[in-house]
């Protein structure tokens, strides 16, 4: 994955292969990088996982202070790390590099523990801040809305499922 960063000057994160095992259920899914260079692409694309390639480090330092100065949560924090990435379009992925997550079922990564007002906030300030570095990026009209959608979505897929919102 270091090649990959060397050999791309813009990459700012090489994103691993991602292998998942449900042991619970003996299931086994692979889920390879696909390709995309956009923000839109890669924000429907991204996979949690990805936190655990290799990032440039001035970059996600920058990124990881921001988050600390504009997003009180931890809930969610890896995927700001991420999307920082994702807007700046500097992913590439390894087929040859793996990353094998396992699941044991017990739910313990669930945002169940967090409380229905928790949830909101989270889901709001998550928006809120996605939407800032939007904006800092100087996106044109029409491509704001195209992210703000991809956001909203993105948001329900990967911080706090809508629908646990009316539980």
């Amino acid at each position: 994955m270091k090649n990959l960063l060397d050999h791309q000057e813009n990459a700012i994160l090489a994103a691993p292969t991602i292998l998942t095992s449900k042991i619970a259920k003996s299931k086994h899914r692979t889920r390879p990088y696909k390709e995309g260079n956009s923000p839109y692409a890669l924000l429907r694309n991204s996979e949690a996982a990805w936190i655990y390639g290799l990032f440039r480090t001035e970059f996600l330092k920058k990124a990881h202070a921001s988050a600390c100065e504009n997003y009180p949560h931890l809930w969610a924090s890896d995927h700001i790390a991420l999307f920082h990435a994702i807007i700046h379009g500097g992913i590439v992925g390894s087929h040859k590099a793996l990353f094998h997550q396992r699941d044991f079922g017990t739910g313990q990564n669930s945002c169940n523990k967090l409380g229905l007002k928790e949830k909101k906030q989270v889901m709001s300030d998550y928006y809120k801040y996605c939407m800032m570095l939007i904006n800092q990026e100087g996106y044109a009209k029409n491509h704001q809305i195209m992210m703000q959608l991809a956001i909203m979505r993105h948001i329900n897929r990967r911080v706090v499922r809508v629908r646990k919102l009316f539980v």
